[in-house]
């Protein structure tokens, strides 16, 4: 058994150190980062991570793109939607009804997205599901017959419009909410 575990130490050795070098060029060639505000929804939502390529080449109207804006730490993500004559871009988020005011010089752009981890819709979703689960206790209405799932009303719910329920109900008489 010995002898086996000694016949692998080299394949093993090798194997990290292409794992480690791919992770350097990955990460050298690769950024992400984590959206923080709203002007990208529907594409793009907070909590997504989004990842880039660094550099500036290739970028063509339609691109999405991480670039440096002061008082922004860590980039601002917005839609190109025109290339100016001198080279820079005249950005806008997809939220925005104007595009930025001032243009993104070429040496500000730190990459182009490439990929999108949708973790901010997955955590919006889940918040909001969770929300609506601990909000929504029903009001349930009791029917002559004892039955507590005649009607059920959400609480809240104005009072004009349970006239038609209670019409259709004939006799009850509201329980507490569970």
């Amino acid at each position: 058994m010995e002898g086996s575990d000694h016949r692998y130490v080299g394949l093993r050795r090798a194997c990290s150190c292409v794992l480690m070098l791919t992770i350097g060029v990955v990460s050298f060639l690769y950024g992400a980062t984590c959206i923080r505000g709203s002007s990208m929804e529907p594409t793009l939502m907070p909590g997504d991570v989004v990842i880039y390529r660094r550099g500036c080449s290739g970028i063509v109207e339609g691109d999405t793109v991480l670039f440096e804006k002061d008082g922004w730490s860590g980039g601002v993500v917005h839609r190109v939607i025109s290339i100016e004559m001198d080279g820079s871009l005249r950005t806008c988020g997809d939220a925005n009804e104007a595009a930025d005011v001032e243009p993104v010089a070429l040496p500000r752009v730190r990459g182009v997205v490439v990929g999108v981890l949708a973790s901010g819709k997955t955590w919006r979703g889940m918040r909001k599901t969770v929300s609506d689960v601990l909000n929504s206790s029903t009001n349930r209405m009791n029917c002559d017959d004892g039955e507590a799932n005649c009607i059920s009303v959400s609480p809240g719910t104005e009072p004009h419009r349970l006239e038609g329920l209670r019409e259709r109900a004939g006799r009850f008489t509201p329980s507490a909410a569970t």
